[in-house]
């Protein structure tokens, strides 16, 4: 299914969960809401993943079978903030980006974004539209442009 014709160039969050809630209803997906994958092992001579999943909400172990198997954790995995030394007694709020939801209640703060992949530059463009002072960390060369950039670029 592909983005509307008239979606731009970078897909806000808003506009991505929009998508996604509009591919699930398309294609009839009934995603499986508080349960955490346990196993997965492949079939060798069945030729089809064998999943174990724990149904928080019911206390059950649930079995599923499959053809393919999509290991798509991305963002919405666990959280994972490394020890940083000085970290415990920063006085600051540390965020995780699968906690963040809005730079409203930075404006007029300091903040820190470490990382430069998608989450980490929508979360600075985020933090500086709400008044935040933001700078953002990165662990090596990238280049950046601004979306004006690409829309005024000649061939």
């Amino acid at each position: 299914m592909s983005y509307p014709l008239d979606a731009p160039t970078y897909i806000p969050k808003t506009l991505f969960v929009k998508y996604l809630d509009d591919y699930v209803e398309r294609f009839n997906i009934q995603p499986k809401y508080l349960t955490s994958v346990e196993s997965s092992t492949f079939d060798d001579d069945k030729k089809c993943w064998s999943i174990m999943a724990h149904d928080m909400a019911k206390s059950t172990i649930v079995r599923f079978t499959a053809k393919f198997l999509v290991v798509a954790s991305g963002e919405n995995s666990a959280e994972n903030i490394p020890m940083i030394p000085g970290l415990q007694s920063f006085p600051g709020d540390v965020v995780h980006s699968s906690s963040y939801k809005s730079g409203k209640s930075y404006s007029g703060m300091n903040v820190l974004v470490i990382g430069s992949g998608n989450p980490g530059m929508e979360f600075a463009y985020d933090l500086a539209a709400y008044g935040a002072n933001t700078s953002v960390i990165i662990r090596s060369p990238v280049c950046t442009r601004t979306i004006y950039y690409f829309l005024t670029w000649k061939h």
